[in-house]
């Protein structure tokens, strides 16, 4: 059959098939569903790409792939309302095909990005919480870093926009959905979406879900070292105890110890209160080297139990994820099937929506954006910690005009 053409745009379209998603009224809800996803995806993405520009203390290497996927979400969320153009309008569309093929390949390409971004910070947990200090050094570096990165875009650009510059598919207006996605009358669509599928979610979700299961695994068991150790330390209270009663026995033998005279007493006063700072300064020593252990010990529990939070709120991004995309994955293996391709619409909406849906957790769950948020949003820039040289110089431009 021939390609048709709608209005004098001459969009290509793709006519061969049973099912058209043609319902305006459906295209109004879905274009709801779009439009606030494109919303709050704007917002929130900025929010937490801004937070980490003007604290420094966001500045670390986990933040950084938050901030890529941040930027991924960001792009969708920009390329959303050009579909929501498509949904409600009527006889011409107001993009033409190879705009529209770009921005299918945007989204495509950022959605991609935004799974091994989320796999790879799985995997950067991991290693933080179940390897030394110096291997997450050496491994997380910023050249090594900068690489992790690199690869969360390059990847889903050779899957995604490589095959249909190959003539392996084809990106752009699509007459069936009526959104920019791929053109389902292509003789190579079948191949496309495998390629899509194959390179694309297999590793990252295998990586995200063996990294969470060997975390879980790990903390459970560091769990129960601690409560065999808390145990030890309740049965030997006992003799701690006995300990501390020798101790006050003998104190009370030394203070039953013979005065003596007052004369001696004058004489010694010098040799006593050197003595006494003597002991004094003893005891302050002694008193910080045991106390420094525990500190130390306090400081690393402290950071071992905000690691572990921000580990949990990852976890939540990942299965938000999750959630949001099984639709699509199901409907990219079952496309054949007429119930699966009337979905497509709503499936396609429910995973740009988790392009907001991260911002939301880390402004409710993160203990650090959270902070930040409230701070950027009530304008008390004073109280945001460790503020960057350059939000420094912003800052007093603003108040020496706000003057």
């Amino acid at each position: 059959m021939e390609e048709s053409t709608v209005g004098p745009m001459e969009n290509v379209t793709d006519y061969d098939y049973d099912f058209e998603f043609d319902d305006y009224n459906q295209h109004i809800v879905v274009a709801i569903a779009f439009s606030m996803a494109s919303i709050l995806g704007i917002i929130g993405n900025s929010l937490v790409i801004l937070s980490v520009y003007v604290s420094k203390k966001l500045r670390t290497v986990t933040n950084a792939f938050v901030v890529n996927l941040s930027i991924a979400d960001l792009i969708t969320s920009l390329m959303i309302p050009w579909n929501v153009t498509i949904l409600l309008s009527h006889e011409e569309y107001p993009i033409k095909d190879w705009g529209c093929g770009v921005v299918a390949g945007l989204l495509f390409t950022c959605i991609g990005t935004s799974l091994f971004t989320l796999s790879f910070i799985a995997l950067n947990r991991l290693i933080l919480i179940t390897r030394p200090m110096k291997t997450y050094i050496t491994v997380y570096s910023p050249f090594y870093t900068g690489i992790w990165i690199a690869a969360t875009w390059v990847i889903p650009f050779c899957f995604n926009i490589i095959p249909p510059l190959l003539d392996v598919g084809e990106l752009g207006t699509s007459q069936k959905y009526r959104m920019c996605v791929g053109i389902s009358k292509h003789p190579d669509k079948d191949t496309y979406d495998l390629i899509q599928l194959v390179g694309c979610f297999p590793i990252p979700l295998v990586t995200l879900i063996v990294s969470y299961t060997w975390i879980y695994i790990h903390l459970r068991r560091h769990a129960q070292r601690l409560n065999h150790h808390r145990s030890y330390r309740e049965a030997n209270s006992g003799a701690d105890s006995l300990n501390m009663s020798e101790s006050g026995t003998l104190t009370n033998t030394v203070g039953t110890l013979p005065q003596s005279n007052d004369n001696n007493n004058m004489n010694n006063v010098g040799t006593t209160n050197d003595l006494s700072r003597s002991i004094r300064s003893i005891s302050q020593r002694l008193t910080s080297v045991i106390i420094r252990p525990d500190k130390l010990r306090k400081a690393e529990k402290q950071r071992r139990k905000r690691e572990n939070t921000i580990t949990k709120n990852m976890f939540l991004v990942f299965i938000a994820f999750v959630v949001c995309f099984v639709p699509t994955a199901l409907q990219l293996a079952l496309d054949g099937i007429d119930g699966i391709k009337a979905m497509v619409p709503y499936a396609t909406a429910l995973i740009l929506i988790n392009a907001c849906v991260n911002p939301i957790i880390y402004g409710f769950k993160h203990p650090y954006f959270n902070h930040v948020f409230r701070c950027l949003l009530t304008c008390k820039w004073h109280a945001i910690p460790e503020p960057s040289d350059g939000f420094k110089k912003f800052r007093n431009l603003c108040c020496r005009f706000g003057r």
